[in-house]
């Protein structure tokens, strides 16, 4: 069989890259179809379609990302119809109190009752969470009466605490150290010196792991509570006696598995 062997002008036949802006000609290896286009055409047209295709992941991520503050701007955790419920929180607005949960900020929003009440809802896991509040200084000291109910959230701005949970004597007996325990009851659990643990320079907090019932005696873990609890806060700020809207907060605990 002759051999053919290139002249010596002849350039050998191999791969070529075309230029941009020039036309791109191939033979398909297995039919033998031509393949042809221009190639800065080609290369703008496939940059755009990958443009497009991140535009699109990142709006999804941005969806993702905020989707639990529009759905709580929109839906409200109580069928009734009568509560409104705004974005989520980082703390209450009145005392800035803040809950965490595995090292973690509890979902946190604020509820306007068909009463009238302004309550902070918190749901939380049946485990452990931290209670964090702007540090304590002097003589001032945070007040929670721990119920089952929402009978308690009561307090008005300018009243004086005559009855319970928060009149002189209300407060329940405590040890130095508190031992995670809310009491449950028509009296006041008290925070103050070494019943906090100092979190920053800025914020103190409790641990809470369960429950002391006042009526029956009895200790209980966070697994054995009922689903709701609600903490009425207070933090007798400048000393007065006195109810100021920046001193009280009406808290519900929703407990989920």
């Amino acid at each position: 069989m002759p051999h053919h062997t290139n002249a010596p002008d002849e350039q050998p036949v191999g791969p070529r890259v075309s230029a941009p802006g020039e036309r791109a000609v191939g033979v398909g290896n297995n039919d033998g179809t031509i393949i042809s286009g221009d190639v800065t055409t080609n290369v703008v047209r496939r940059g755009v379609s990958i443009g497009w295709l991140i535009l699109l992941f990142a709006l999804l991520l941005l969806i993702a990302g905020t989707y639990p503050a529009w759905k709580s701007l929109f839906v409200a955790s109580s069928g009734s119809g009568n509560r409104v419920v705004q974005p989520d929180l980082l703390r209450t607005p009145r005392m800035g109190i803040e809950a965490w949960q595995n090292n973690s900020r509890a979902q946190m929003s604020s509820a306007k009752e068909a009463n009238g009440d302004r309550v902070v809802d918190v749901t939380l896991k049946r485990e452990p969470f931290t209670l964090r509040f702007p540090h304590i200084t002097g003589d001032q000291g945070l007040k929670i009466n721990a119920s089952v109910d929402a009978s308690h959230f009561t307090l008005e701005d300018g009243n004086k605490p005559m009855g319970p949970p928060f009149c002189n004597g209300c407060s329940y007996a405590a040890n130095d150290y508190f031992d995670g325990k809310l009491v449950l009851g028509r009296g006041a659990n008290y925070f103050r010196g070494t019943r906090v643990t100092e979190h920053s320079k800025e914020q103190d907090e409790i641990y809470v792991s369960g429950v002391f019932s006042d009526s029956d005696n009895k200790d209980s873990s966070l697994q054995e509570v009922p689903d709701e609890l609600f903490l009425t806060c207070w933090i007798d700020r400048n000393g007065d006696g006195t109810y100021q809207l920046g001193e009280f907060e009406f808290m519900r605990l929703t407990f989920v598995k």
